[in-house]
């Protein structure tokens, strides 16, 4: 049986994981550039030259691909260890960031949608321009269904501590649950990341209790998420009635680029499969000699080869 890392190595990325100086630098770097856009913004006109226009969208993409790399690092820290204090305090500093840097584009935004249609023909006929032009019709198109730029920025600040906080929250309900389970013989108290790599493990017992103690934590914790889940979907209800918008899935269909119809085609597609699904998971069943699967039965393998996470 192969063992597995239980962590991955971030040392590469930026060294010291959450006290790393380096990542500290990069974030204070990050802020300098969203301030830099923000006045770099505040002095232009709907009537761009191709050389503004260029301009701003060279500093957009430095700040948004700082603000990622950054993003995606202190997002594996807090996966690697949701007890990391430092990592969490740094995923705050993050949202904060995003949100003003939220506010800044809803403004470039604003300023794109101002632009004639003449004027706007003749900035992406350009060749250094041409090949943004998607990106920047989508910016344009969006900016026009919501609100003024001023309550879309304060909606931004307010989502901070609020409709982004979710993530946070939940790693704070995550990382102070604990499954206590017996292996090797002797008791072990694992989080929730370590408790559901077993639900993979060969012994079905083993995946049996992990998935009731797994239950028995979650159900604790169920009306916390429920109430912080049912504010959520409040605060987005109200968001899209003050934008105009009467669907439920107008957001979710603008950020993935699809129209209902697509979806709908996709989900027609879904049912069209279950069958398939079906006869494989009767089939997995038989294979491992149960009548039917359980959720626990769902990633459990097949065969001789397995790795055993530590």
């Amino acid at each position: 049986m192969a063992l597995l890392s239980q962590n991955w190595d971030l040392e590469s990325i930026f060294p010291g994981g959450s006290k790393s100086q380096e990542l500290l630098e990069k974030l204070a770097e990050a802020e300098e550039g969203i301030e830099d856009l923000a006045e770099y913004a505040a002095g232009l006109t709907p009537k761009l030259t191709k050389e503004q226009l260029g301009t701003l969208l060279a500093k957009m993409q430095k700040v948004m691909a700082n603000l990622g790399q950054s993003g995606a690092f202190i997002g594996c820290l807090t996966a690697q260890n949701v007890k990391d204090e430092k990592a969490r305090l740094l995923e705050g500093d993050l949202g904060r960031l995003r949100a003003r840097l939220g506010a800044v584009l809803t403004h470039v935004d604003e300023l794109l949608a101002s632009v004639s249609a003449e004027d706007w023909q003749q900035l992406l006929a350009d060749g250094d321009l041409e090949k943004y032009s998607f990106t920047l019709h989508e910016r344009r198109q969006l900016a026009r269904l919501k609100m003024a730029a001023e309550k879309e920025a304060l909606v931004a600040d307010l989502a901070v501590d609020g409709y982004h906080a979710w993530s946070r929250l939940y790693n704070t309900v995550v990382g102070r649950m604990a499954v206590k389970v017996e292996r090797d013989g002797k008791m072990q108290e694992l989080s929730v990341g370590q408790a559901v790599n077993l639900l993979a493990n060969p012994d079905r017992s083993v995946r049996k209790n992990v998935f009731q103690k797994l239950e028995a934590a979650w159900e604790k914790e169920a009306e916390l998420c429920a109430g912080a889940l049912n504010h959520l979907a409040g605060f987005r209800l109200n968001l899209y009635k003050n934008r105009g918008w009467d669907d439920v899935l107008a957001e979710p269909l603008l950020v993935n680029r699809m129209e209902r119809d697509t979806l709908e085609a996709m989900w027609d597609a879904v049912n069209w499969g279950k069958p398939h699904l079906l006869k494989y998971m009767a089939r997995k069943a038989e294979l491992l000699g149960l009548e039917k699967l359980a959720w626990y039965d769902v990633n459990a393998p097949l065969g001789d080869a397995a790795e055993d996470i530590r």
